[in-house]
């Protein structure tokens, strides 16, 4: 991981998560640091060109399941606004799963939030389409 790229992209109650790039300037990492007692961290990573057609997922969890944290970065062109809706009918106070950020955008899971198990999200400018496929619980 080159350090120097490293970037915080989103801070909630159950972690901060941030983005970066390996030394060789070919993959793109997303980096999940829980908060709390039993603090844990992951980096997920993926060659650049990978990452256009399939985005990146990174898990961390301490010792009590409440604390797993799944965070999903999707490149900035895939329109999230499918999964946006599913954000708005969550409970009031908890916070939207859906943030934007540079080169990116960072959907949050949290158990029983109604994300489809696959939703296939249209990609800005083309005919294409971005498989998004929720992390099992």
């Amino acid at each position: 991981m080159d350090k120097a790229s490293v970037r915080v992209i989103a801070v909630d109650d159950k972690a901060t998560y941030s983005t970066g790039q390996d030394h060789s300037g070919r993959e793109v990492c997303l980096i999940v640091q829980t908060n709390g007692p039993e603090q844990a961290s992951t980096a997920s990573c993926i060659a650049v060109e990978k990452f256009v057609h399939s985005g990146l997922t990174a898990m961390a969890s301490g010792a009590d399941p409440a604390s797993q944290v799944v965070a999903h970065l999707l490149p900035a062109d895939v329109d999230t606004s499918a999964l946006t809706s599913v954000a708005a009918r969550r409970e009031a106070g908890v916070l939207h799963q859906v943030r934007s950020e540079g080169s990116g955008q960072l959907v949050l899971q949290r158990p029983n939030d109604g994300l489809p198990a696959v939703s296939e999200l249209p990609i800005e400018g083309t005919a294409d389409t971005f498989s998004f496929v929720k992390f099992p619980e």
